[in-house]
């Protein structure tokens, strides 16, 4: 973008309107909606991550309370009830950790598409950055021939050149050398 900078620096750039405009703004404000959404799946990936290692402190919290349990006391009922418990903090931390596996996924493929979008916003900059440049070339060519026709327009010296008049010479006389 500095380098465009310097190509247009000279030239007044207010009658430049590039044609893909819309589409740029269009294209721009898809990426934004791409970006929040990604930002979206990486605070949901996260949040499932953390629901996980608080699953498994709970599950491993709860093994030890039984096994200290069992111990202390011999009730089958308490035991199966227990490991009933177990078995369902079990089955939820598999489905979050399929369920997590889905969103990173999710994640990655949002990645994808806004690398994808970020990289047509930018061909249309690099697009429109070209076309500023051939504005300014164009607009120096046209205030060159504008300075031309200004020049060739002006009214010449109004009386024609003469020749210089001969100088005397030592002797006061007037002449070359006669």
């Amino acid at each position: 973008m500095a380098d465009a900078l310097s190509v247009i620096a000279d030239v007044d750039m207010r009658g430049f309107r590039h044609a893909l405009e819309p589409l740029w703004r269009k294209e721009t404000w898809k990426l934004e909606r791409l970006l929040l959404e990604h930002r979206k799946l990486c605070q949901q990936v996260q949040a499932r991550e953390a629901t996980i290692r608080e699953l498994i402190e709970q599950q491993h919290a709860e093994a030890a309370a039984i096994g200290a349990a069992f111990l202390q006391r011999l009730d089958p009922g308490y035991h199966r009830r227990a490991l009933a418990y177990l078995e369902q903090l079990h089955a939820q931390l598999a489905s979050e950790r399929e369920q997590l596996h889905r969103d990173v996924q999710a994640q990655a493929m949002s990645q994808k598409a806004c690398v994808a979008q970020h990289t047509k916003v930018e061909g249309l900059e690099q697009h429109r950055e070209a076309a500023m440049a051939t504005y300014a070339g164009e607009e120096r060519l046209r205030q060159a021939a504008e300075a031309d026709r200004e020049w060739m327009a002006r009214p010449q010296m109004s009386r024609p050149i003469e020749a210089p008049a001969p100088r005397s010479n030592f002797h006061g006389e007037r002449g070359y050398g006669a």
